[in-house]
């Protein structure tokens, strides 16, 4: 309890006496996948604030550094029982379900050669992408995101078809 008392990136800690003589002590840290900056987003959002680090599970666990640009997709979303608490260490960023929903409809969007920078709760379930496009994504976690990412190909395939990508701002799936 102590060694995880020393430092909130500590994930594990494992321990084992070699020999009745020698202890060993291997220490997991926690490696950051997604900065959290709470549920308002600033007028500029390429340089961090009051940012925090979570892990690929949505858990956050740190006071981030300052990072200009994104080196993470940043979330910009209500932790309950974070005010009460003064701060957001300790919880997830969302509910494990959503935050799973979350996750698969980057990672398609990905595989569509389009990379999410960040992630704005809208409302309860409803989200904004913003993506390294010219257009802003719009999608409710109460959808099915394989039929959302099929209807954002069909959209994208004919937008493409017609020449008109460079005018597109906002996809509302």
């Amino acid at each position: 309890r102590s060694i995880f008392e020393l430092d909130s990136h500590i994930k594990e800690v494992d321990m084992s006496v070699v020999q009745r003589k020698n202890l060993h002590i291997a220490i997991t840290e926690y490696t950051p996948a997604y900065l959290w900056c709470g549920g308002v987003v600033p007028e500029s959002a390429t340089s961090t604030r009051e940012c925090f680090l979570a892990d690929s599970e949505g858990y956050v666990y740190a006071k981030a550094p300052i990072y200009s640009g994104y080196p993470f997709p940043v979330f910009f979303t209500s932790i309950a029982g974070s005010e009460e608490q003064y701060s957001p260490i300790g919880l997830h960023m969302l509910e494990a379900e959503q935050f799973g929903a979350i996750i698969i409809m980057m990672d398609e969007l990905k595989k569509n050669n389009t990379l999410v920078s960040e992630i704005r709760q809208t409302d309860e379930y409803d989200f904004s992408f913003i993506t390294d496009k010219s257009w802003t994504l719009l999608w409710s976690t109460s959808e099915d995101y394989r039929k959302s990412v099929n209807n954002l190909n069909l959209v994208l395939a004919e937008i493409v078809r017609k020449g008109n990508v460079g005018i597109l701002k906002i996809i509302d799936l």
